[in-house]
């Protein structure tokens, strides 16, 4: 057997989640994930990643702040117990998320947007957007890099902005 018997369920909820999410069956991910316990670390803080990435596209973002609070404490608490490349890139992806949400947060008009799935027209949010995905491209490769550039590109794709960085 391939999959040791005590990490059956992890393997098969991560997957299953996965699988709903690409679905966008949310509802499911949300529900199969909220009660999951995972036993596997890495299993445990990809499933933290699919939530976060759930709770985003669902625009629950109170729930979303909560859980990467949860996440990046989670992270922490790991600290010594997984490489630090694997905390680190679950990092990268904690703290650039984060970000995002500030600027989708930092004003009414912009979460209103966010809410319609229109992009962000705020100049001096297209400019936070823009660097932020600068930064997300720069950043050494890390869990959920390509969901978030896709995140941030969906908030600015028709934009047009003149600056430099």
């Amino acid at each position: 057997k391939i999959i040791p018997k005590e990490y059956e369920n992890d393997v098969y909820c991560y997957n299953l989640a996965n699988l709903y999410f690409h679905q966008k069956k949310y509802d499911k991910v949300t529900e199969l994930l909220q009660n999951s316990a995972c036993k596997d670390i890495f299993y445990k803080l990809s499933q933290k990643m699919i939530l976060a990435q759930t709770y985003y596209k669902i625009k629950e973002i109170q729930l979303l702040e909560s859980q990467l609070n949860s996440f990046g404490r989670l992270l922490h608490y790991y600290k010594g117990t997984i490489s630090a490349h694997k905390l680190a890139s679950f990092r990268s992806f904690v703290t650039f998320l984060n970000q995002l949400l500030r600027i989708i947060q930092e004003n009414t008009k912009n979460w209103y947007r966010f809410e319609q799935n229109q992009t962000i027209d705020n100049k001096d949010s297209l400019e936070e957007l823009l660097l932020l995905e600068k930064n997300v491209k720069e950043q050494k490769v890390f869990y959920g890099q390509n969901w978030l550039l896709t995140q941030i590109k969906n908030l600015h794709s028709s934009a047009v902005v003149d600056f430099k960085y």
